[in-house]
């Protein structure tokens, strides 16, 4: 895994972290372990690799 699946679009942007960013993190780990896919940045889903 790598975490840049894991950041909001926002902070790749500006590069500022806060409590905004775990809550979306935390999210993104939740649909990644309940659905196996992974969103990504444009709004397409991708299969991990395996």
């Amino acid at each position: 895994m790598h975490a840049i699946e894991y950041l909001p679009p926002e902070t790749l942007r500006t590069g500022e972290l806060d409590e905004l960013t775990d809550l979306y993190g935390l999210g993104a780990v939740l649909h990644f372990g309940t659905t196996h896919v992974l969103a990504d940045l444009a709004g397409y889903y991708l299969r991990p690799a395996g």
